[in-house]
C-alpha cells in the first residue's frame, strides 16, 4: 500500500475536521498525490486504494478506540480531579 496516499489522507481527515475549506484543500491535495503517484509510475493504483483504505479504517478504528478511552470511569475520574485544579 502507497503511505504517501496514506499521510495525505489522514492528514486531509485530520483538517476537515478543523475547517471545512482548509479540510477541502487537502483532499485535493490527497486526489493530486494519488493521481501523481500512478503517473510517475511511483504505485500501482490499487497500491494507491489500498493506502487510502487503509488510512480510512485507521481513522475509524483510532476513533472508537478514543470513544472507549473517554468512557471508561479511570479516565472520567482522572478528567474531573485535572478539571479541579
Amino acid at each position: 500500500p502507497s503511505m504517501h496516499n496514506a499521510s495525505a489522507v489522514i492528514f486531509a481527515l485530520t483538517f476537515s475536521r478543523m475547517s471545512r475549506r482548509v479540510g477541502l484543500i487537502f483532499w485535493l491535495y490527497a486526489a493530486l498525490i494519488l493521481l501523481g503517484s500512478i503517473s510517475t509510475g511511483w504505485h500501482y493504483a490499487v497500491d494507491g486504494y489500498a493506502g487510502i483504505a487503509i488510512a480510512w479504517a485507521s481513522w475509524k478504528l483510532a476513533g472508537v478506540i478514543a470513544k472507549w478511552h473517554s468512557q471508561r470511569a479511570e479516565t472520567i475520574r482522572l478528567n474531573e480531579s485535572l478539571a479541579s485544579l
